[in-house]
């Protein structure tokens, strides 16, 4: 980043994926009145304008001004499978920004089925369950009681290999409230099964 009056001085910007996970990595040399980096991905196939595909992600505070090496990063979760392009926004205290140049990644997608821990957990009228898919299965997420009985079936249907987020809002199959208390939740992929609590 060389938009003077108000250089940061760039000496690495990198992006590596780990299953379904990407990580940024940037390293600064010397910073001057830096506010901070706004970070910004989008997919590769995306053919909406250059202004449009581009989607904030998230904002990396900077170390306003210093002549020694700083170092960055943030992790970008639970991607789908395909190709990524990453591009940091640097500004400045007094309102002026730069761009970076884009790096691309390749995310292969997950590598087992899993079903992770709701979040949050305790929930108070809505909670989001994750789940991975190796290949493209035929999916079902139930929701169980305490006593075995299916109270919700949150998706049952085909679904292709990815990194999926449902959310429940506590109702049952017929839209009614639950009381609050201890629930199973359990995913079947073929000869995969697994239940956790929420």
């Amino acid at each position: 980043f060389r938009n003077l009056p108000t250089p940061v001085e760039f000496s690495l910007f990198r992006a590596s994926s780990t299953g379904t996970d990407v990580l940024l990595e940037w390293i600064t040399e010397s910073e001057f009145t830096n506010l901070g980096f706004e970070i910004a991905r989008r997919s590769a196939g995306d053919q909406k304008p250059d202004d449009q595909a581009w989607q904030k992600m998230a904002f990396v505070r900077g170390n306003g001004t210093t002549t020694s090496r700083q170092r960055y990063s943030y992790l970008d979760r639970d991607l789908a499978p395909g190709r990524y392009h990453y591009r940091l926004k640097q500004l400045d205290i007094d309102g002026s920004f730069d761009y970076s140049g884009s790096v691309e990644v390749e995310v292969s997608g997950p590598r087992e089925f899993a079903l992770f821990q709701n979040f949050p957990n305790p929930t108070y009228g809505g909670t989001q369950l994750r789940y991975h898919l190796r290949e493209k299965s035929e999916v079902t997420l139930t929701i169980f009681n305490l006593q075995g009985q299916k109270v919700r079936t949150l998706f049952r249907g085909l679904a292709d290999a990815g990194v999926y987020k449902v959310e429940w809002n506590g109702l049952d199959d017929h839209r009614r409230p639950l009381p609050s208390g201890t629930y199973l939740y359990k995913l079947e992929v073929g000869d995969f099964a697994e239940t956790k609590r929420l």
